[in-house]
């Protein structure tokens, strides 16, 4: 029966699984060693994989596998999986109730009464699993390192934002706004205008064939991330570095909001330089600098003072655990303070080339305080450099990522 095969090969994917490497990767070579599964089988088995991820610790005591009720460990009166000695996988199940709030051919099978309750709100759900079970299920369990969250953040909330994958978020490039909705209207893409230049859509959507006369007139950037270009306020002339610039995303925020601006931008990853060179000659950006550089290991070798300096610095990236909720298996408190001192050096190696006055942006994808809040309290202590504002984006309420901005200005 291809729903039990489905948890069988999804079981095998999760053993087989190396912690802190992203699982799509796993998946995606899977698909390619195995070209008879079909996009359903695809979809399906991608789907418990990342179900079972997504409520970290929470199942860790339900049953890791139980036969069918001929083998008399299945409770009694419950529904029964085909075939008489069929194996189910309990957790792999339980976590595919509390991801999908609609009915599914899978569960219809395999847990018929459990289907029947698929659009119930998720407490209700994991009272229904405890109950059932006769083990506490306790949310906080989902999310590790919960009692380290930034102040604001609700934890049982953002714990339950786990089960949820994010949304897929555009920018748009104020010019061809009215142009992509039309063909997106056109392709019966359902998305909802955030602003603007801001559109969210199903995090299933396909764009690559939908939208191919307009390369380089958006981009896909989560909400969050859009938001922090809230505290850039550059001015036209004025030179900016974007010392972490990974593919490019903030530099092109940055541009968008003052084509006037001179970028210089540097990543330590050149593989990382070289998106970003593809994603600014998309853009149309012709006249910027970018150097691979080392921040931690090489002095910089700018001879220069910047207006402006963005850092979008490693971080733990717990806030984006919602599209990527295998980093949660094999993560530990102690990294966070690992971040916290990598963070710390990077900002005071940049701070001797920011003109006094000026920015500091200050970026984390981490939801974290140790890395976001105290590392900017600890900052501004030691001197050089005064808060002006800051914000956690609380991403996790409105379908996208959690992350921290705050701009420092230095004395």
């Amino acid at each position: 029966m291809r729903y039990h095969y489905y948890l069988q090969t999804a079981e095998k994917l999760i053993s087989e699984y190396q912690p802190g490497t992203p699982i799509s990767h796993s998946l995606k070579d899977y698909y390619r060693a195995n070209r008879r599964m079909g996009s359903t089988d695809r979809k399906t088995v991608s789907s418990l994989v990342y179900s079972y991820f997504r409520t970290g610790n929470l199942l860790k005591h339900l049953p890791a596998t139980e036969t069918s009720h001929a083998s008399g460990r299945l409770p009694a009166g419950q529904p029964q999986p085909a075939g008489e000695h069929a194996l189910v996988n309990e957790r792999l199940l339980a976590a595919w109730f509390l991801c999908h709030d609609k009915s599914t051919p899978l569960l219809k099978t395999l847990r018929p009464d459990w289907d029947q309750k698929a659009d119930l709100p998720v407490t209700k759900k994991l009272e229904m699993l405890a109950e059932w079970h006769g083990v506490p299920l306790d949310p906080l369990n989902i999310f590790p390192c919960h009692e380290q969250l930034s102040e604001g953040i609700e934890q049982g909330s953002y714990a339950l934002s786990m089960l949820r994958q994010p949304d897929l978020f555009l920018r748009l490039r104020s010019g061809s706004a009215q142009g992509i909705c039309e063909k997106l209207r056109d392709a019966q893409v359902p998305y909802e205008e955030l602003s603007p230049t801001s559109l969210s859509l199903k995090n299933a959507t396909r764009l690559e064939e939908i939208l191919t006369g307009f390369k380089g007139e958006f981009q896909i950037q989560d909400r969050s991330s859009q938001q922090t270009g809230n505290f850039f306020r550059p001015k036209p002339g004025e030179r900016w570095w974007d010392a972490c610039a990974g593919s490019g995303g903030k530099s092109l925020l940055l541009h968008d909001l003052e084509p006037a601006v001179k970028l210089y931008v540097t990543d330590h990853r050149p593989a990382i330089l070289l998106n970003l060179h593809k994603r600014f000659n998309a853009a149309g950006i012709k006249e910027y600098e970018a150097h691979d550089a080392d921040l931690i290991k090489k002095e910089s070798a700018w001879n220069e003072e910047f207006d402006g300096i963005i850092m979008d610095v490693p971080c733990s990236g717990s806030g984006t655990w919602g599209r990527t909720p295998e980093m949660m298996k094999s993560f530990s408190r102690k990294r966070i303070s690992g971040y916290r001192e990598l963070q710390e050096q990077l900002v005071k190696k940049v701070l001797p080339f920011l003109k006094s006055g000026s920015p500091l942006i200050y970026i984390t994808c981490s939801v974290f305080r140790e890395e976001n809040e105290e590392l900017v309290s600890a900052l501004c202590k030691e001197g050089g450099l005064e808060l002006e504002a800051q914000a956690l984006l609380e991403g996790y309420l409105e379908g996208a990522d959690t992350m921290f901005v705050a701009r420092l200005l230095k004395q």
